[in-house]
């Protein structure tokens, strides 16, 4: 009887290979992370958490954010997954022009947010009574502030998938065209600031009025590649937003002036936010020549250096680029969704602090201030406020409505 057959050794040759080569793969993600011999870089924080700065320290532990820093760095760069990430988006792009969501392309290599888009922006029923709401506490708390010489205002910064509608997909238009007819969430918020007096700079308005003027080869209000105002659509919003509250405060404040563009042959500062976001190897592709506006005090003008604190988003970072690019303000501070502190001292941004304090503090804490600017995105206006409008009453001992009145609401029903 013949025994099992035995391998020749042309396979077992190909078998040693076969496991050598697998031992090495399964090694490659520990060699990677002990010699850093192919860097990987962060992702763009769509694909994964990016990992906080958090150094060891027994309270760290306790709470859990240094194994959740040392959970999110691991899933960040061990094992080549950027790369791989990388490689497979940009294979995606290079095939189907399609980045993976929620980064999308639009016409003429504009790139969204998908959260961004018309559909988000749809007004529910259900959204009325809370949105109604909190513009009356904000009402109140304008009196109330008024009181005691703070200008409190609203201002509403645009979304770049509604000034530029022309740009966004083909189906995201359509949902567009779908909803035009209907009540959107800016459509309640412009009817109570009109009926209800609320002191509000619309730069989302502002936007759609610059860009139907705007002359052919204007710089762009957005970047192609970017969710933000451009570094000029910032500079043009703050001269602007200056404006506005010199007119509606009386008070002789610094205003400034664009006196040109220079033109840099790359993005700067988060012009790219969108591009770095899609995670694709040739980040290059989305680099583009950006006009930066060359910003100064008008001519002229003899108002003092104002203080401002802003109460809102990311938008407001174009902003305050802006403000500190010459002398506009004594004081200049940014409470970051209402819940980070960043000052800005001799135009240098400072490090975020946490923001401490109990409501019944918040009136010594915006004291100093000649005026405070609550900003919200026209797609985002249901977090009007982030909880400060609420939270600032209490301070002041009003207790935050809980419904609109009903003499209000009638008032505002009735209105045209």
């Amino acid at each position: 009887m013949l025994g099992p057959k035995l391998p020749s050794r042309s396979d077992r040759n190909a078998r040693l290979v076969g496991c050598i080569t697998f031992s090495s793969l399964i090694c490659i993600p520990l060699a990677q992370t002990t010699f850093e011999f192919a860097p990987t870089g962060k992702l763009g924080g769509v694909e994964t958490p990016v990992a906080a700065d958090t150094q060891l320290s027994l309270r760290a532990w306790n709470d859990g954010k240094w194994q959740e820093e040392v959970d999110h760095r691991a899933s960040d760069e061990l094992g080549l997954r950027s790369w791989i990430i990388r490689l497979d988006n940009e294979l995606r792009f290079s095939a189907l022009e399609s980045t993976k969501r929620p980064v999308v392309m639009g016409e003429g290599g504009s790139l969204f947010l998908e959260n961004y888009f018309p559909g988000k922006s749809y007004l529910h029923p259900f959204q009325v009574q809370p949105l109604l709401t909190r513009l009356w506490n904000l009402k109140t708390l304008q009196q109330v502030m008024s009181e005691h010489g703070i200008t409190l205002c609203l201002c509403i910064s645009p979304n770049k998938a509604e000034v530029y509608q022309h740009l966004i997909p083909a189906d995201q238009r359509r949902v567009r065209e779908a909803i035009g007819s209907k009540w959107l969430l800016r459509d309640l918020v412009e009817k109570a600031v009109k009926v209800g007096g609320i002191q509000c700079i619309d730069l989302a308005a502002q936007f759609k009025t610059w860009l139907a003027s705007a002359p052919l080869g204007a710089p762009p209000l957005f970047p192609p590649t970017g969710t933000h105002w451009s570094n000029y659509g910032a500079a043009r919003a703050t001269t602007y937003l200056l404006d506005e509250l010199e007119r509606m405060s009386g008070r002789d404040i610094v205003n400034l002036e664009l006196a040109g563009t220079e033109t840099s042959n790359r993005p700067v500062d988060d012009e790219n936010d969108v591009g770095v976001m899609s995670n694709i190897l040739a980040e290059e592709r989305f680099i583009s020549p950006s006009p930066q506006p060359v910003i100064r005090a008008r001519h002229g003008d003899q108002g003092r250096p104002a203080k401002l604190l802003f109460v809102g988003t990311s938008f407001v970072w174009g902003l305050t680029r802006a403000l500190t690019k010459v002398t506009a303000t004594e004081r200049l501070t940014v409470w970051y969704y209402f819940k980070s502190q960043i000052e800005f001292i001799n135009g240098q941004r400072q490090p975020s602090k946490p923001l401490e304090g109990r409501a019944e503090d918040l009136p010594e804490m915006v004291r100093g201030f000649d005026f405070v600017i609550i900003e919200i995105n026209e797609n985002t206006l249901m977090d009007l406020g982030q909880n400060f409008v609420e939270a600032a009453l209490k301070g002041f001992g009003k207790e935050p409505a809980a419904s609109v009145p009903a003499e209000i609401l009638q008032a505002f029903q009735t209105a045209r």
